[in-house]
């Protein structure tokens, strides 16, 4: 709220998963299944900060205000690496987010607007 003025919802808050997608968003969906609603997914984040002490939501696009455009997917913690400076390596050489790859076991940096950070309880 604003004022007495209620705002609207965002859509990446209200259907973070693009699991309703309407004539003007793509229908889209890069898991190719059908996508959590809003509360299972916001639930999952909540679960996986709590249980694994971080989660990790990453945003492959942003609008020109930088608001995330669904659909948001939910990084599995454990294959997600926060690099911080004095701890770089040959395999992650900056400091960052890396995701770990385990088909071919190799590390992908992903960059700041990319990912949107949930620290555990």
């Amino acid at each position: 709220m604003r004022g007495r003025e209620r705002l609207a919802t965002p859509r990446w808050i209200a259907d973070p998963a693009l699991s309703r997608p309407d004539g003007r968003i793509s229908e889209w969906q890069p898991t190719g299944r059908n996508p959590l609603g809003p509360v299972s997914f916001w639930a999952q984040v909540i679960l996986s900060a709590l249980w694994y002490g971080d989660a990790f939501i990453f945003v492959g696009t942003r609008d020109l205000s930088g608001q995330p455009v669904p659909p948001l997917l939910l990084l599995h913690p454990l294959l997600v690496d926060v690099v911080g400076p004095g701890r770089t390596s040959s395999e992650k050489p900056t400091p960052g987010y890396w995701l770990h790859n385990p088909d071919d076991d190799s590390w992908h940096k992903l960059e700041p607007h990319e990912v949107i950070h949930v620290p555990g309880m």
